[in-house]
Formats: C-alpha cells, structure tokens, sequence
C-alpha cells in the first residue's frame, strides 16, 4: 500500500482528484473575494446579479451597461431640471446622481433587458430605420450627421443608446399592457379632483391635554420598556483622519486684482461674453411624441390658424390665454382664470437648456423684438412664439463682471491646488508602507482630524462629507486600521482610521429619561383628545348635536370654503391623507372623525359635519375621460413597473459594489 502511495502515477491521480473536489466548491463560495476585501483591487465588478447556471453564478454588471444607465439617469434629471425651468450645467447634473441610484438603474435596466429577450422583444433594423426618419425628417442624413458633431457622439454609440432606450420601452410595454382601468375607478379619482365639497369641524388639538397628563416613574419605566426599540441607537463611530479639505484651499485662496483683470481679458470672450438672450411668450398645443398621426395633425393645424389670427393683428398674449395648453400658463391653480398671457417665467439664455428642447430654444433666439415664429414641434407638442425681450450677444465692460470674474478665477484656483495637494497626499501615501496613521501624518506634515461618535448609516463625516460610496469598505475595519489608499469625494482627499467603534444598542432608561417623559406626555394628550373627539361624535347625530357638544367643552365650530378632496390641506394641513377615499363614500348630512398628522400619533382630532358636494356633470366627465383614463394608466402603469422590478429584486438576487465604483469614478475624473 505504501509503495503504491509513492508511485508517482498514483500520487498524481490523488492530487487530481482532490483539486477536481475542492477547487469548483473553493471558488463557488469565495469566488467574490471582494465582499471581505479592501481596496479597488479586491472588488472587479461595478455590480453583479446571480443570473447565472439557474442561478449559482453571478453575472456582472459591464461597463457599457453601467455607462448606458448613467446616460439615461442625466437625461431623465435634464427632464426634470427642464421641466422645473431650472438652469443646470452637466457637471452639476452629474453631481446629482449617485453612484448607488447608477447601480440601481443598470440592475433594473438589466432585468427589463431579460425581459425582453424572454419575450422576443428585440428591436428590428427596419424600427431603428422609422425612428432615425421620425427625429430627422427633414434632409435625415445630413441632420443626422450635424446632430452627431454637436453633441459629440458617433454614430455607433447613437445607434447603442437608441436600440437600449427602445428596447427598455418594449420591455415595459409588455408590462404596461397588464393595467387596466374601469370606468368606476376613473370616476372615483376624477371625484376627488373635481368634486366641491363644504364641511363644518370641530378641531381638538392634543397639546390642549398635555398639562393634563401627570407621568409617574412606574408609567414612564412601562413606557420604555413597551418602546424601547424606539430609542434604539445605531451603530456609531469615531474616526481619526488625515485630510485635505477642500474647505482649507478655498479659505486661502483669493485671486489678486491683477490676476482677476487677466482672467477677464482670457475670457472676455468665452466665460465672460454676454449671451444672448430673449424673454418670450407662446402658445402650446399638445401633442404627445406617440400620439396618434390624426392627432398630431389636428394639433399642428390649430397652431397654424392660431399664427394667422396673430398676423391678422390679434393679440400674442390673449390668444395665449384662450388656447395654450401649457399648466404653466396658469397663475393660480385654485383661480384658473388667472393666466400669464404665455410668457414663461424665466428668460431663454443661449447654451441653456429649456425645458421644451433645442429646437424651441433655436427659435427663440433666433427671434426679433416682438417677431412671431412659424410652428416648432417640441415633445409637448406644437408651439408659436413670440420674443418680448431680446438682448444681443457681446463683449461686457470688465466692471460689470468683476465679481462674476473673482468667482470663476477663485473656482479655478481652488479647483487646481486642492488637485494638486490631493495627488500629492496621494502620491505620498503610495511610496511606502505605514505602519500607523500617526507616521503618515508626520511624513504628510499634517495634523490628524477627529470626527467624534458618528452615525454610520448617515454616510456623512464632519469635515470630511459624504462616504456613502466607502461605507461597506469602512464598514469592516477593525479599530485602529486604515484605509489602505487616499479616498476622496468632492471635499477632502483623506485617509481614514477607526478610532473606536459602538455597535448598535438600546440607552439605559436614564439616559433617555427626559426624551421618554416627552414622548409619553405627547401619547397620553394624543390619547386624551382622541378620546374626547370620539365621545363627541357619538354624541352628535347632525350638526345642531355637534355645535352644542362642541360649545359645552369650549370649541368652536368652523365652516370651511368649497375645496376639493385633492386640495384638503389648504383647509386642514396634514390632514389624514386616506381622507381624500374614503370621503367620496360618505354622505351629506352625516358627521365623522379624522385627524391631522401622523394616524398612529396625531397632533389634532378633527369631527366633521359634511354640509354639502357640488359634483362634476356626467357631461364634462365625459369630456375630461381621454385625458383622465391617460393619466390615470400611466400611475398604474408606472406602479406595476416598480412592483415588477421589486418582484424581480427578491427572485435574481443583485449586489452593488461602491468600493470599485468609487475608484473607478476617481480614475475616470483623472483621465477626463
């Protein structure tokens, strides 16, 4: 037997063997070496979902994909900046998306993709061909190309992002087309928009019971102990740092009057240069980018017989008011008569995105003072305008910019030496190995920081900002270790030591006597006044009970104005928010009971007479049932997405790695 265990064959087909039984389960348990590691290097994927062999491998999220969800992410928030008529640059679009909400996009991304390959949705030759003539009708090719030049993009990359976003939207049609509606569910929303009712309540807050309420120790131990989960602390800790604060740079840089005077004449004709700009009225008539072609047409025709009666010598601004379809015309949501003669509200500025396009900031700008444009198609529909103000592009006097000149410059030179500190933190750290955050501070000539006790799901560090992208990997330091390189965000290029850590506890009672005297006295007057609000409605049978029980006990009742139920916080703020659904049931003449703030917890008791309902016409119901069946789908729609993707979440488990996305957006800042 021993000989046979030295023959070399035979060792050889032991050692085979043995590799063959534990190497696939040693790499099928471990394979993720980053989920206990630290550093860039440890963790390779950006984020991963186990979508492989029925489930046992993880499928890693790529680049490209990751790239994808992030174009998608700045276009929806360009959307909705634009929308808000807000003015943004895309660095500071950017800075608005967080790594996480990225990885969360690209996943759900993903699962939609799945999707569509499942259910053979793929994106035909011939649907890309119909989609390119539909955004360039006019000239395609050349537009097309023109397009490209301006925003910096090739062809190949277009057609990428064009076939991802179609497929996407194939992906959650196939969704869409489970939601239905019935005509009940579309009357019951259009009552709580449409309907006026009138009520008559008495409000009883519960501070009024506070000095009422007489806590003893025995009370207030029993009310910790049935609520000691609510005092429950997370985990915390304390962290030494060394740092370079962006906050240090910024306080010691200031720009002389020389070198601002240079910036100027550097600039004067790029940064500094006045752009051009018009204040504008128009007139929308929609018409959605999938709206049937019928539709589409009638829209554009009625735009165009509006611009006749405009050069016939009718006025831009009435016309604005009688036709245009934009919300933000009007005024006052609670006086629709009020309207702003279709002027938008901030002015259009040259390199600016306007929340209706390119094309309609092309056009207005490119108007004469009080010149009228042909149509321009946006994707809100069809749009006239007028320009009421226009100021011309040119060269500003450098006294009329000075300051804006001293910011920019500042901007610049902060920018430049918190950079080059930074990489010199970095590069100092990378020449050996320390053994203590003390020597590295010495070497870096630095003073080490402290935080105090920190809450560590905040993600937030004095001094330091935001680490929510390093929080797993600081997660599992072990007290006095470090991070083994210079981290940064926007703020601080720094290295981090756990100085202590405290886990998650719940304080002895002592420590939180005072908060639980306070919370006790605000449940007991809850309590009290919800007490008293029930015994007064069942004592009031109609209104004249209600006045009568409320005078007894010192309330007054208040008659509100017609409101609609969409509207009930002008009335009662904070009013129950289930009182919008369940009130269209009820019946005039009949009292009931809600209350303000949080159900559970309320801060005041409302009993309610309901006076009167003026409801909506069956007729403009009917007129309404288009625009309301569409909105109200879209909600359902938009609702059964997210229950889809959270269906999904629990069966194709996913994982994020902010280690290695945290690196790879300082490397991709260094190569931009």
């Amino acid at each position: 037997m021993l000989k046979q265990l030295r023959s070399r064959r035979v060792m050889k087909r032991i050692m085979l063997g043995t590799l063959i039984l534990i190497i696939p389960p040693f790499v099928f348990y471990f394979g993720w070496q980053s989920t206990s590691g630290r550093g860039a290097e440890a963790r390779r994927d950006l984020a991963r979902v186990k979508d492989r062999w029925w489930g046992l491998r993880w499928r890693p999220i790529t680049a490209g994909e990751w790239q994808l969800a992030r174009d998608s992410l700045e276009r929806e928030y360009a959307r909705i900046f634009q929308s808000q008529g807000l003015d943004f640059s895309p660095d500071q679009m950017r800075k608005e998306i967080g790594s996480y909400e990225i990885a969360r996009e690209a996943i759900d991304s993903y699962y939609l993709q799945r999707l569509a390959r499942r259910e053979g949705l793929e994106v035909t030759r011939g649907e890309i061909r119909a989609l390119l003539e539909e955004l360039f009708p006019v000239q395609p090719a050349e537009s097309f190309r023109s397009y490209l030049e301006r925003v910096g993009q090739s062809e190949a990359q277009f057609i990428r992002d064009l076939v991802y976003r179609q497929t996407l939207s194939k992906a959650e049609g196939y969704i869409f087309s489970r939601a239905k509606t019935s005509l009940f569910e579309l009357w019951h929303e259009y009552l709580i928009s449409q309907e006026k009712i009138q009520i008559r309540y008495v409000r009883i807050p519960s501070m009024d019971f506070e000095k009422e309420v007489q806590p003893t120790t025995d009370s207030l131990s029993q009310f910790y102990q049935d609520h000691a989960e609510d005092y429950r602390i997370g985990d915390r800790a304390e962290f030494r740092y060394v740092a370079i604060l962006r906050s240090d740079v910024e306080r010691e840089t200031e720009p002389t009057t020389e070198s601002v005077r240079a910036f100027y004449e550097k600039h004067k004709g790029d940064q500094l240069r006045r752009k051009r700009s018009a204040r504008v009225r128009h007139i929308l008539i929609e018409a959605a980018p999938d709206a049937p072609t019928t539709a589409v047409q009638a829209a554009e025709q009625t735009v165009r017989q509006i611009a006749e009666r405009v050069k016939a010598g009718e006025d831009f601004a009435q016309l604005a008011d009688q036709f245009s379809e934009d919300s933000a015309n009007i005024v006052d949501p609670d006086d629709p008569t009020k309207k702003r003669g279709g002027l938008l509200p901030m002015e259009i500025t040259e390199g600016m995105p306007s929340r209706f396009g390119e094309e309609f900031t092309s056009e207005a700008l490119s108007l004469a003072l009080d010149e009228v444009s042909s149509p321009v198609r946006s994707a809100f529909g069809f749009h006239l305008i007028r320009a009421d103000s226009v100021t011309t592009a040119g060269i500003v006097p450098f006294d009329e910019v000075r300051e804006q000149a001293r910011r920019l410059l500042r901007l610049d030179l902060v920018d430049a030496e918190f950079r080059k500190r930074g990489e010199a933190l970095r590069e100092l750290f990378a020449e050996r190995s320390y053994s203590t955050l003390d020597s590295f501070a010495e070497a870096a000539g630095l003073q080490i920081g402290r935080t105090g006790l920190v809450d560590l799901e905040a993600g937030f560090l004095p001094e330091i900002g935001l680490i929510r992208d390093d929080l797993e990997l600081i997660r599992e330091f072990s007290e006095g270790e470090f991070t083994e390189g210079v981290l940064k965000n926007s703020g601080a290029y720094y290295v981090l030591e756990l100085h202590r850590k405290v886990p998650s506890h719940i304080p002895p009672f002592v420590e939180v006597a005072d908060d639980v005297r306070d919370d006790y006295i605000t449940s007991q007057a809850a309590y009290l006044a919800h007490e008293v609000a029930s015994e007064l409605f069942r004592q009031a049978e109609n209104l004249e009970d209600l006045e009568q029980a409320a005078q007894q006990r010192g309330y007054e009742v208040t008659q509100s104005d017609p409101f609609t139920r969409d509207r009930a916080d002008t009335v009662l703020p904070a009013l129950d928010p289930r009182f919008a659904y369940t009130s269209v049931r009820y019946k005039v003449g009949t009292i009931y009971l809600t209350t303000q703030g949080d159900p559970e917890l309320p801060t005041a008791c409302i009993v309610w007479y309901f006076e009167k309902r003026e409801p909506p016409t069956l007729a403009q119901f009917r007129k309404d049932l288009p625009a309301l069946r569409a909105e109200y789908q879209l909600q359902i729609q938009q609702a059964l997405v997210q229950e889809w993707l959270r269906d999904m979440r629990r069966r194709i488990r996913a994982e994020i790695n902010p280690v290695f996305e945290a690196a790879a957006q300082e490397s991709e800042g260094e190569s931009g």
